[in-house]
């Protein structure tokens, strides 16, 4: 479903679960987005509000990781992503950065 873009994350995230008793460790280096929106991509901004919630949302969206994992980019990673997802937009539309 389109092109996908690779961003490496400045600071990489760990990820830590508990699977059947067994603690997992992921570490994510690597954002992958697609870079064709779908109508899907954009309907995920209606349920989530403010203009970081909305960016939040869509580079989850794009990326197929969870929000909660996107809620752990640090603030340079995500600035970045933001802008990144920006320019997939479709003409007129915004997301989390002000025109």
């Amino acid at each position: 479903m389109g092109d996908v873009f690779e961003y490496t994350l400045k600071e990489p995230i760990v990820i830590e679960t508990l699977e059947n008793g067994q603690e997992t460790r992921k570490t994510i280096d690597v954002v992958k987005l697609r870079t064709r929106m779908i109508a899907r991509d954009l309907r995920a901004m209606d349920s989530h509000p403010g203009e970081i919630g909305k960016a939040i949302a869509v580079i989850a969206q794009l990326s197929g990781l969870p929000m909660l994992t996107v809620e752990l980019f640090g603030a340079e990673d995500f600035m970045a992503l933001m802008q990144i997802t920006e320019g997939f937009t479709p003409p007129g539309q915004t997301i989390g950065l002000k025109p």
